[in-house]
């Protein structure tokens, strides 16, 4: 539902950082989806990046604040006026545990082996896990390394809908297709 202000909720996804890479990527694109439906978005990271810019141009308000994770009362302050907080990755635990009995946050988890590594036996994680609204697994590889703490968890992959033919130019001027071609790029 539209309140007065025409704006349907308003959103605060907190990232690690802005740079280049994967998980602040997919700020982005939650960003995009967003703001065309007509949701208000202030994005929130500890460090500046490459991100800044492009979330901007979508429509977002982008606040950099170097000590997020550090100056807890001043983020619950902050985040408790929105209607629903979206946590990017598992780093977020502590945002998470703070934030979810004030705000619904909904935490988007992409990692999977540092969650057995790290996470897995934490009972603050487990705690947080139960107390945010809704955990998003970014892929089933992710999943399988949450279920072991918790079975309330949905997928949410990310990717692109993309034709199986890209449209070029030909030697005549004209326009031809190709098939598509995908480079997929990752870091370890």
């Amino acid at each position: 539902d539209r309140d007065v202000t025409g704006v349907q909720t308003c959103a605060l996804p907190i990232s690690h950082d802005l740079t280049n890479s994967g998980a602040p990527r997919i700020v982005f694109d939650m960003v995009r989806v967003l703001t065309a439906a007509g949701h208000f978005v202030v994005v929130m990271s500890p460090a500046d990046g490459f991100f800044r810019e492009p979330l901007v141009e979508s429509g977002a308000t982008v606040i950099v604040e170097s000590l997020l994770f550090n100056s807890p009362e001043t983020v619950l302050d902050f985040a408790r006026n929105f209607d629903r907080v979206i946590a990017n990755t598992v780093t977020m635990l502590p945002l998470v545990l703070q934030l979810s009995p004030v705000v619904d946050v909904y935490w988007y988890i992409h990692e999977s082996q540092l969650i057995a590594d790290k996470f897995h036996g934490n009972p603050a994680f487990v705690r947080a896990l139960s107390q945010a609204k809704q955990v998003w697994a970014i892929s089933k590889r992710s999943l399988r390394y949450i279920t072991q703490c918790t079975d309330d968890v949905r997928v949410v992959e990310c990717g692109v809908d993309a034709p199986s033919f890209c449209p070029v130019d030909d030697e005549d001027g004209g326009q031809a297709e190709r098939p598509a071609e995908f480079i997929i790029v990752g870091s370890y």
